[in-house]
């Protein structure tokens, strides 16, 4: 029905739209095959939480390789698509808490 997110599906069933059959909070319905929202709706979208990244090690190589040198850059590569999906683009979002012992 190409709903774009969650939001968009959770409107259309309060305005009464929805098939009898398909279920407000498919997530909880299917729990045992439920993959995500971005299977769901055919999007391949993988939430910044569910996605598998390099460790912190491998991503910072990685990156050190590009010869990034400030922020501007890394924010121009990041929108560039060259960006692999396993490198975040805020990595101190995702690495903040391993780092911390």
């Amino acid at each position: 029905m190409g709903f774009p997110g969650r939001k968009q599906w959770r409107d259309y069933f309060s305005n009464n739209k929805n098939p009898k059959d398909i279920p407000l909070h498919p997530e909880i319905i299917y729990q045992k095959d439920w993959k995500g929202w971005g299977d769901w709706f055919g999007t391949g979208f993988v939430a910044t939480f569910n996605r598998k990244y390099r460790s912190f090690e491998e991503a910072r190589a990685f990156v050190r390789s590009l010869g990034i040198k400030n922020q501007k850059e890394w924010n121009e590569y990041c929108t560039s698509d060259k960006k692999p999906d396993d490198i975040p683009t805020n990595p101190w979002k995702v690495y903040s808490k391993k780092r911390k012992k």
